[in-house]
C-alpha cells in the first residue's frame, strides 16, 4: 500500500521573489526591506508568502490573498492579537492602525518570522505541540463577539455526501472518472480491497453532530503550521482561524500529528499510534471536548475534505485536487492508526 508516504507540506521550497511592489507594502508596516526577498512555493496557490529582511525588525514573513478578502483577514489578525498566552504568531499593526493592507488587489498581512523548525514529532516533544494547540483553541473560544466581528465561518458543519464519497470506493466508478488521473492505480486498489471498512468510517463520520454553539477556532494546526522555537511551539497560518467546530480542529490536529510521526519513519508506526491514542485521552481533561467524538471528527474532518475536492471539481474547479490521493490514503492510515486495520 502507498500509506503515510504522501506529504504535501513536507517541504517549502524558496526562490526569489518578484513583486515589485513589496518595499512598499513593507513600508505601510513601517519597515524597510533589506536584501533580497524570497517567495516561498506552496502547493496551495491561493496565498502568496514571501521572506523578506527588514532594517527595524529582522526577517518577517508578508503573506498576500484575494484584496476581497481584507475585512476577513483583519477579522483574524483581530482575533490571534487578542490571545492572552496562547502560542501563536503575532500580526504587525500596520502605520494606519490596522493588521491589513491593500496593495494591487491583494490584502497584505506582516508578522515576525518565527526563528525555529517545523514540528517533527520523532524529534520534537508532540505532546507539548498538542497541549499547545489546546490553549490556543480555548483563548480562541473564549475571545467576545465585539473581537470576532466579521470572522469567516469555516465549511465542514453541513450534511457529508454519503453516496457521492461511497463511490469512490467502487471499481467501476474509477474507471470512467477523470478524477483516476490525480489517484494512483494503487492507491484505488486499497479503496477498493478495504471499501467496507471505509464504507463504516463514512457512515460514523456522517453520524457526527458539530456542537450547536461555533465558536473561534484554528482550522489546520497540523505539523506545518506549529513552529518549534527556542520558547516552545507557535502556530502559524492566521487565514486558517475561523468560527467553526473545536472538536474536529482537534480531531484533524490529533490525527495529522501521528501520522506526520509514521510519514517520518514507517519504522515509528507504533509509536505514532500510541501517540494518537494519548493526544484523544489528553481531551478528557477539557470539559468542551468528548474523547470519543473527537476520534468520529478526525474521520469527520478527512471525508470533509475529500468531498470539497470532489465537489469542486464537479464544479469546474481543480484548486485542490494535487490533494486529493493524500486525503483518500488518510482515510486509509486513520484506520491503521486507530488499529481497524493492518499495515506494515
Amino acid at each position: 500500500m502507498t500509506l503515510f508516504s504522501i506529504e504535501t507540506n513536507a517541504a517549502f521550497p524558496e526562490e526569489p521573489a518578484r513583486l515589485p511592489e513589496l518595499a512598499g507594502i513593507l513600508g505601510a508596516f513601517g519597515l524597510t526591506l533589506r536584501g533580497a526577498p524570497r517567495t516561498v512555493r506552496k502547493a496551495n496557490v491561493a496565498s502568496t508568502v514571501v521572506r523578506c529582511d527588514s532594517v527595524e525588525r529582522g526577517e518577517v514573513m508578508v503573506r498576500g490573498a484575494e484584496g476581497a478578502l481584507a475585512d476577513a483577514i483583519e477579522a483574524q489578525c483581530r482575533a490571534v492579537a487578542a490571545v492572552a498566552h496562547a502560542a501563536v504568531v503575532r500580526p504587525l499593526v500596520s502605520l494606519r492602525g490596522g493588521h491589513v493592507v491593500v496593495d494591487g488587489g491583494r490584502a497584505w498581512i506582516a508578522y515576525p518570522r518565527i526563528a525555529g523548525e517545523v514540528l517533527d514529532p520523532l524529534r520534537h516533544d508532540p505532546v507539548r505541540a498538542f497541549d499547545a494547540g489546546l490553549v490556543l483553541l480555548r483563548e480562541l473560544g473564549a475571545l467576545d463577539d465585539d473581537v470576532l466581528r466579521g470572522m469567516p465561518r469555516l465549511s465542514g458543519g453541513g450534511d457529508l455526501p454519503q453516496e457521492q464519497l461511497s463511490l469512490l470506493l467502487r471499481e467501476s466508478f474509477w474507471g470512467g472518472s477523470e478524477l483516476a488521473a490525480h489517484v494512483s492505480a494503487t492507491t484505488r486498489a486499497c479503496l477498493v480491497e478495504n471499501a467496507a471498512l471505509l464504507a463504516r468510517s463514512i457512515d460514523r463520520a456522517a453520524a457526527y453532530r458539530p456542537p450547536v454553539q461555533a465558536r473561534a477556532i484554528h482550522n489546520d494546526m497540523q505539523h506545518a503550521n506549529i513552529i518549534v522555537s527556542p520558547e516552545g511551539p507557535v502556530f502559524i497560518d492566521i487565514e486558517d482561524v475561523g468560527i467553526g467546530d473545536a472538536t474536529l480542529a482537534v480531531g484533524h490536529c490529533a490525527f495529522k500529528i501521528a501520522r506526520h510521526a509514521a510519514f517520518l519513519d514507517r519504522r515509528a508506526l507504533p509509536r505514532a499510534r500510541q501517540m494518537f491514542a494519548g493526544f484523544v485521552a489528553r481531551c478528557a481533561s477539557e470539559p468542551s471536548l468528548d474523547p470519543h467524538q473527537v476520534r468520529v471528527a478526525a474521520a469527520r474532518r478527512i471525508w470533509n475534505d475529500v468531498a470539497l475536492i470532489v465537489g469542486a471539481h464537479a464544479s469546474g474547479r481543480d484548486d485542490w485536487l494535487y490533494d486529493l490521493e493524500k486525503k483518500l490514503c488518510n482515510a486509509l492510515e486513520l484506520a491503521v492508526l486507530e488499529g481497524e486495520l493492518t499495515w506494515t
